[in-house]
């Protein structure tokens, strides 16, 4: 606490506290000036302040750097009335340390950076879930993953995740937050398909975990992140496919391809086209037909092949396959491009590998 002079600035009173957190004796203050002792690291700050206690008559709680007498620096918290002592104004001003809680609130300041930081380069979604009210709070990147703004997608809850997650995914979630709810599992970690704005379907990596529980152990807050792993999904089913050639040897694999081949351009129209597009992909151009009239047809080659042993000199070899259909009237513009229509076929083979493989997509 100090008392000082309304029209000189200069210290009248101080008591021990003061001396002990600045430093100085009271001999050194009194008769002083704050200026003089170059106490206020900003004298501009202590000018405002200054102008507010004249101005309000009372000011509360302002935070101010200040400087010891050693050079070192202290964050305060200063409060000031405006006093009357035998005829003269006076300010009985007071300082409370807060020095520490400044500097653990400026390391979380940095270390909230450096997470949003991670965050930001890792394109990480974000999710708090209140597990009692159900109540959840989404990144935007949460959002942008699945063709959204969060604007679209309000209000959000739980139930936002529960509509656009495949309904197949569900259970297992369940299964597997009720392990993590229960301390069986330090993490809660899932790996599911969310439904895209544009209708196809995402992989996500769900990782989260209980962050408050109640007196009784129960879970109450839990927060979480998504990423979007649809690319490293793809490239899994790649190397799925290419490993009947690693099980069988690249001859059983080759062969296997060309009688799948013989296969499908049996089933088809005379006047279709059909043939090995690359790798383990196969295409057909279908003129003159709509997209049921070719995913009936794809259904039947489906059904050949599911009822049909590849036999090899060695191995007999069962498999089946997915299928995306694109139509030429799908694709805007009157010449249609054909890098559109693969695209859109392509977008849809691997919705039907998300849903469960052996199956063809077609709208």
């Amino acid at each position: 606490m100090a008392i000082t002079r309304k029209d000189t600035s200069e210290f009248t009173d101080i008591n021990d506290a003061f001396c002990r957190t600045f430093g100085y004796s009271r001999d050194e203050v009194i008769g002083k000036t704050s200026r003089a002792l170059n106490l206020f690291v900003n004298d501009d700050n202590w000018l405002f302040t200054r102008e507010k206690l004249i101005a309000g008559g009372r000011i509360q709680n302002r935070e101010l750097v200040m400087r010891k007498k050693d050079g070192s620096l202290i964050h305060g918290l200063f409060s000031g009335d405006m006093i009357n002592s035998q005829g003269e104004e006076h300010f009985l001003t007071v300082l409370i340390d807060v020095t520490e809680e400044s500097e653990l609130r400026a390391e979380l300041t940095t270390e909230q950076k450096r997470l949003e930081n991670v965050i930001e380069g890792t394109r990480l979604g974000t999710w708090e879930w209140n597990i009692r009210t159900g109540e959840t709070v989404f990144n935007e990147r949460w959002a942008e993953m699945i063709g959204y703004t969060l604007e679209e997608l309000s209000p959000v809850s739980i139930k936002t995740w529960s509509l656009l997650s495949h309904p197949d995914d569900l259970a297992e979630s369940d299964r597997l937050l009720e392990e993590h709810f229960s301390g069986t599992s330090e993490f809660y970690e899932f790996e599911g398909r969310m439904k895209h704005k544009d209708g196809r379907w995402i992989w996500v990596y769900d990782r989260g975990k209980v962050i408050e529980r109640d007196s009784e152990g129960c879970p109450v807050k839990m927060y979480g992140t998504h990423a979007d792993i649809t690319e490293q999904k793809k490239m899994q089913e790649k190397i799925t496919e290419l490993a009947i050639n690693d099980t069988h040897g690249h001859i059983a694999g080759d062969i296997v391809l060309k009688e799948f081949a013989n296969l499908v351009a049996s089933m088809v129209r005379t006047y279709d086209l059909a043939g090995r597009f690359g790798g383990e992909e196969f295409i057909i151009v279908s003129p003159e037909s709509e997209s049921a009239q070719i995913a009936r047809m794809t259904e039947r080659i489906l059904g050949k092949v599911r009822d049909t042993v590849f036999a090899t000199e060695t191995d007999k070899i069962r498999f089946t396959f997915s299928a995306g259909i694109a139509c030429s009237t799908e694709v805007p513009g009157n010449l249609p491009i054909i890098a559109e229509l693969l695209a859109l076929a392509d977008k849809r083979l691997y919705q039907a590998k998300a849903e469960g493989r052996d199956r063809c997509k077609w709208n």
